[in-house]
């Protein structure tokens, strides 16, 4: 990690409690990422989001409480500068287009894909350390 810089940080929404340990531990294991907040609720993760303005946001559609298409929707309107990855495992074409339509910057398929979300968040990292960092509105974090 380049001086001056610190550990990308991310925001968890995800209602399988198994499934967000696991998420944890795999976004902090490269030390290049750091979950800074988690959640199974949209309107809470949203609240929780504001304050913290975490880099990134990982996403699941469906939630104990609310879903993630909401959560996005909602970030979106609020100018919310987070990259906003969709991990789910309804991953169906039109749940797909919804989560474009809605903000979503990527979109990950979880039973899949959970490797190259992981990936996709290990690359924001490492061009936000090398000073490379572009926010999902396209202005540089540097």
């Amino acid at each position: 990690m380049a001086p001056g810089y610190s550990k990308l940080s991310v925001y968890v929404i995800e209602d399988s409690a198994i499934v967000l340990r696991q998420l944890v531990a795999l976004i902090e294991s490269s030390g290049l990422a750091k979950v800074v907040g988690m959640s199974d609720d949209a309107t809470a993760a949203v609240g929780e989001i504001l304050l913290l303005t975490p880099d990134v946001v990982l996403v699941d559609i469906h939630l104990r409480v609310g879903s993630g298409l909401q959560v996005i929707v909602t970030l979106k309107a609020a100018r919310c500068n987070a990259i906003k990855i969709v991990l789910t495992n309804h991953s169906l074409p039109a749940v797909r287009r919804a989560a474009t339509a809605a903000g979503a910057d990527h979109f990950f398929d979880k039973t899949s894909e959970i490797s190259s979300a992981i990936d996709t968040i290990n690359t924001l990292a490492r061009q936000r350390s090398g000073g490379l960092w572009v926010g999902s509105r396209g202005e540089r974090n540097t």
